[in-house]
């Protein structure tokens, strides 16, 4: 039968480390995310930017039931 320690080591779990070292990941970490966040943020104002198209308003709407009442389509956002 195996230690604690082996256990711990085979059940893939991450390694057991000092106070310093998980805080000084964690910083890295935090960093990334606040560059992720950042980016998702700039993707989605150059989004909101994107040129809008004119929409023929003869064109027929057509929702899971099937067509759709434009009036009913504007009315609900």
């Amino acid at each position: 039968m195996g230690t604690r320690a082996d256990a711990l080591e085979n059940a893939g779990l991450p390694p057991v480390t000092d106070r310093a070292s998980y805080e000084a990941q964690v910083e890295r970490l935090r960093r990334r995310e606040k560059a992720h966040t950042r980016e998702a943020d700039a993707i989605a104002a150059a989004r909101r930017r994107l040129p809008m198209v004119e929409v023929d308003g003869r064109a027929e709407l057509l929702g899971r039931a099937g067509a759709a009442c434009r009036r009913w389509t504007t009315a609900t956002r």
